[in-house]
């Protein structure tokens, strides 16, 4: 299953793609999930995805984690809740495998997964803009 944080920052939108496994999310650069919010602490919160099951853990920090309008030490989520770290909100959203297109709205073959660089789920577009054409080789070895 893949996840991602999702919501605002001031005027900029936010897509923060999750792991399996645990991922530390705060405003410091060695951060897994970097947040740059004065509310959020360096290392703010711990995720951590195993399977279905998705658990945020508050590290001790100073403006809090909540899960709807509930401040939590530990809890357990599910897509759609709504998480804030500090002041800043966000929702987990499920990526369906559909959202690895390109902007053309090609589908992405069964198994295929692009590379982390060029990822539909971390590519933010506004307005009439068309992303450039991405050929891949069939044959990794070529």
């Amino acid at each position: 299953m893949r996840l991602r944080l999702v919501g605002r920052l001031g005027e900029k939108g936010v897509r923060l793609a999750l792991r399996e496994g645990t991922s530390v999310l705060g405003s410091a650069p060695e951060c897994d999930l970097r947040l740059d919010h004065p509310t959020v602490s360096r290392a703010h919160a711990e995720l951590t995805i195993t399977g279905e099951a998705v658990t945020v853990r508050d590290l001790d920090s100073r403006n809090g984690t909540f899960v709807g309008e509930r401040r939590v030490t530990t809890h357990e989520v599910a897509a759609g809740a709504r998480i804030s770290f500090g002041q800043v909100r966000l929702t987990l959203e499920r990526v369906e495998q559909d959202d690895l297109v390109t902007a053309a709205g090609t589908q992405a073959a069964p198994g295929f997964e692009a590379p982390e660089e060029i990822r539909a789920d971390q590519i933010q577009v506004r307005g009439d803009i068309r992303l450039p054409y991405l050929k891949f080789n069939r044959n990794p070895g070529d």
